[in-house]
Parts: C-alpha cells; structure tokens; sequence
C-alpha cells in the first residue's frame, strides 16, 4: 500500500485480504539450509541474541519471530510468538502457558504421553509472517494461510531437518527442537513493553 495510507485505508485492506486465505507452497530447497549444524556443533551463542532489558533473567533470541508446531490430531500448523531465553549452547527455556495455542499441543497431545514434541523457530522470517504469527486467529486455522493472504501470493516453506514440520524458506535461520518432558528450568524475568517486568518461570 502507499507509504501515506490512512489507518483506515489499512484496516479497510486487510479485512479485504484476510476474507481469501491462501495455501503455501512447498519448496525443496531454500535459503535457510544453506549452513546446517546439529548436535554437538550447534552452539546458540552464535546467534545474535540481546539482553533485551537490564533485570532480563538472560539473552532472549527469540522475540520477533515464529515458533512452528504441528497439530497430531488434524493437519493443523499453527504459528505464534513465544519468548524464548537462552539457557546455555544447546537449550532455551521458553514460556509455553496451557491456553495459548502451542501450549495446548504440547499439554494435551505430547505431555499426557510423556512424549517430547517437535518444534522449530523461525528467526529473520519476512515481516508478514511474523505478524500473522503474533495475530489472534481462530484456533485450527493455519496462520501461514493469512500470511499468504496479506501477501496476496503464497508463502514459501520448506521441511525442517528433524521434523516434517513447515518453515518459512525464506527466513534467515532456522531452530529446530524438542520440548523436553522431564528437564524444567527457570525462564525469565523479562521486562514487558507496556513497562512492567514479568517474574520468572
């Protein structure tokens, strides 16, 4: 849209765009696999990851991004926006509440089964999609489907490493892991945008 759109004009168009969801596309090779590591190699300080505020509990290297996992029941993928701190070179401790989304995969379909479940970060991914990620959808509604609608052409993705989950091709780097069952550490304290300072978890 022009850079002198009205506020709106922009809700006007997406409400316009977000009536025809498009399905992504699926690529085999992509940008993002150009540099793999895994296992002993994988070393997240690497990365960039700030201290996002002086108090914060650690590095958070994730905080504008999407964290990818798959529905066991359905054909359902979805994507949100979940912090996630740095622990040392090969662990983050993330904050995954039981009413968000990815928090009721992980309680209901993987933790009753003392399985671990699969999921990747998505860092550096396009802007459209990072904003779906944070967006209040209906659950079982695939957020990537409304990234290709406010795109108005379909999303790339490309199949992880470990996993058969779905990510962004385009995005500049990809984590893939697991949630662990029995390991539990503290995450946070993180210091919220409207100026208050959540405690550890």
């Amino acid at each position: 849209m022009p850079a002198d759109s009205t506020i709106r004009q922009i809700k006007d168009e997406y409400e316009k765009r977000i009536k025809n969801p498009i399905k992504p596309i699926i690529v085999k090779n992509a940008p993002c696999k150009e540099k793999k590591m895994f296992g002993k190699d994988v070393d997240l300080f690497q990365f960039p990851a700030p201290l996002v505020h002086a108090g914060d509990g650690g590095r958070y290297i994730a905080c504008w991004h999407l964290v990818i996992a798959s529905d066991t029941r359905s054909d359902w993928t979805n994507w949100g926006m979940y912090r996630h701190m740095i622990v040392d070179k090969n662990h983050i401790a993330g904050l995954w509440r039981s009413f968000g989304d990815l928090g009721v995969i992980y309680h209901q379909q993987y933790k009753p089964k003392n399985k671990p479940m699969p999921f990747a970060i998505a860092l550096g991914a396009d802007p459209v999609s990072c904003m779906m990620a944070a967006t209040n959808l209906p659950k079982l509604v695939s957020e990537v489907d409304y990234a290709g609608a406010m795109q108005q052409e379909p999303i790339e993705l490309v199949k992880c490493e470990t996993s058969d989950i779905m990510v962004p091709a385009h995005a500049e780097i990809i984590l893939e892991g697991e949630i662990s069952i029995n390991e539990q550490v503290f995450e946070g304290p993180f210091g919220e945008f409207p100026g208050y300072r959540t405690s550890g978890n």
